[in-house]
């Protein structure tokens, strides 16, 4: 029961802090630059048009590292190679 107090007296005592935390954080948003996420057909690795209902076909998601930021195609991000071990790895081809 004293743990409980605890964590209640804990978040008492960070109220006055929330409004250091939304200036800071609305400088992050300020300074922080814009990073576009990789252009072209989202997710796509390796199509093969021949075998469309045996394909692997996995679903991830995420923010930069699932949507490509930093890279030049989908193939090069978290997805494509990840799709690409697992089909491998299940021998089937992926979708």
């Amino acid at each position: 029961m004293i743990k409980d107090y605890k964590y209640f007296a804990g978040g008492l005592l960070s109220i006055p802090l929330l409004a250091l935390m939304y200036y800071q954080g609305k400088r992050i948003r300020s300074v922080a630059p814009e990073v576009p996420e990789v252009l072209g057909n989202q997710g796509m690795s390796n199509i093969n048009d021949s075998i469309k209902n045996t394909g692997l076909r996995i679903l991830t998601i995420g923010e930069s590292i699932i949507a490509g930021v930093g890279v030049d195609t989908h193939a090069e991000d978290f997805s494509g190679p990840l799709g690409n071990e697992l089909s491998r790895l299940f021998d089937r081809p992926s979708k």
